[in-house]
């Protein structure tokens, strides 16, 4: 009978159900005996199958006579089980809705560059600010040309940017600090890391430079969080 175990009831109450199948209407008196269930847990067990809608009883002067109710009444026990556990499935997949996913894209070259640099322009809103840290000499001068046209457009749509310079493109502080919704400033320590990192709504950007330049798209609101926070802190240290 392990498949009553299963379906969630104790060895004491399974004992005691099917002790009930072949007494019949009994007093707890010859269940303790057929069962060997200590007195308390006996009567810990009838209640909760009284509370399962699996056993009955009717009281005839001082004493309780108990039944086992049909056995399809299983069937009704599980369904209700059953409901229980759906009326809480919502709860539940909200709770997983909550653990940490998130998308990754990959983009190789100047086009996926300037593809991903597309994306900020096309999904801000005006006044939506987007970050970046650690912008290099190297991609400033490789993209200046893309740069002037893509500031032209971000001002026009009024879409504000702070961003933190490498050291050794600090040259290009003063002119980002004259355009409209902008802001720059440089690190004066290295960023020992070789990537910099853009970040707007829910997503975080690392450009890879080296023999094969990389544009890679975290999508997740926790990372792009995390790295708003450490650009507030590298903020508070920058120079302009």
């Amino acid at each position: 009978m392990e498949i009553l175990e299963d379906i969630g009831l104790t060895k004491g109450e399974i004992k005691i159900y099917l002790a009930l199948l072949e007494l019949g209407e009994t007093t707890a008196g010859p269940i303790k005996k057929k069962t060997k269930v200590q007195n308390s847990v006996a009567h810990l067990c009838l209640n909760s199958l009284i509370d399962k809608g699996l056993v009955n009883y009717v009281k005839k002067g001082r004493k309780k006579f108990y039944t086992a109710t049909k056995p399809e009444n299983i069937l009704t026990f599980i369904e209700e089980k059953k409901r229980r556990i759906q009326e809480i499935i919502p709860t539940l997949i909200e709770k997983q809705k909550e653990q940490v996913k998130y998308n990754v894209s990959i983009f190789e070259g100047d086009k996926g560059f300037k593809s991903v640099q597309e994306d900020i322009i096309r999904e801000l809103k005006s006044k939506d600010e987007f970050l970046v840290l650690g912008a290099p000499k190297e991609a400033q001068d490789r993209f200046e040309p893309y740069f002037k046209d893509f500031h032209k457009r971000r001002i026009e749509k009024k879409l504000r940017l702070r961003i933190i310079y490498k050291r050794d493109a600090k040259e290009y502080v003063p002119a980002r600090n004259k355009l409209k919704y902008t802001q720059a400033k440089y690190l004066n320590e290295k960023l020992l890391a070789p990537m910099w990192t853009t970040v707007y709504k829910d997503k975080a950007i690392l450009f890879v430079t080296g023999d094969i330049f990389l544009s890679i798209v975290i999508e997740n609101k926790t990372i792009a969080d995390n790295f708003r926070e450490f650009f507030e802190l590298v903020w508070k240290i920058s120079k302009s």
